[in-house]
């Protein structure tokens, strides 16, 4: 009832073909049932078809089935169940999962040693993807000289490559960086600018009203102008 035929049709066919065994299936079908879209909610046979798919080698079902673990322990203990699943998309190339990993390196977790050599390359892996978390981290962690040598130019290109793409929090960062001149020639008015592009997206940050404040009236143009013209 106010189900499109085509994607309760959709939701019939994903479960027969999970029922015989197809991970895209059982991992799509496992999606249906966890949302209850188009069908009954069933969290139990959601988890259920995830862990076969996962184990069956589907990369966004380990993904998936590891975040399940998570959610259902969010200590330790969960982490430690769902690091191998982590580990195996992560080994496929899936960002998310190397992002994961890189988390779990980076603290110490789920039975792992802290590692932030492995956590910045896993960083470098999921950013070279474009996944703007791991850009914004590996940014960080590169400036700050954090799992490997010091590098303000290539920390200043991860940001700002994470800030071309759209997120406001590398935008705002970017703008500090400017501010400071670090990876880059300070620049007054890119950091004026950045900074609006991330305040008209709704981040407020009272270090950088200040600095706005205290731009010239030229500045505050030229800045407004740059500002229209970025992403």
């Amino acid at each position: 009832l106010g189900v499109p035929v085509n994607a309760a049709e959709a939701a019939k066919w994903y479960a027969l073909a999970a029922e015989q065994g197809i991970p895209e299936s059982q991992f799509q079908y496992a999606l249906m049932l966890l949302d209850g879209r188009y069908v009954k909610k069933d969290e139990k046979g959601a988890y259920a078809l995830m862990q076969a798919a996962a184990e069956a080698g589907n990369r966004l079902a380990q993904f998936n089935f590891a975040q399940l673990l998570v959610q259902q322990d969010p200590g330790d203990a969960g982490i430690a169940k769902a690091v191998s699943y982590y580990q195996r998309a992560a080994a496929t190339g899936l960002a998310d999962a190397q992002y994961a990993m890189a988390q779990v390196y980076a603290n110490g977790v789920g039975g792992k040693p802290r590692d932030e050599v492995q956590a910045r390359g896993l960083l470098a892996q999921a950013a070279r993807q474009n996944y703007d978390t791991a850009q914004i981290d590996l940014a960080a962690w590169m400036i700050e000289g954090r799992g490997g040598a010091r590098d303000l130019k290539s920390g200043f290109g991860w940001m700002k490559q994470a800030a071309e793409g759209g997120n406001v929090a590398a935008q705002n960062r970017l703008a500090k960086l400017y501010m400071g001149g670090i990876g880059t020639d300070p620049d007054p008015i890119l950091a004026g600018a950045w900074y609006v592009v991330a305040r008209r997206a709704g981040l407020i940050d009272p270090q950088m009203d200040d600095f706005l404040r205290g731009l010239t009236d030229d500045q505050t143009r030229q800045a407004l102008q740059k500002a229209n013209r970025l992403p």
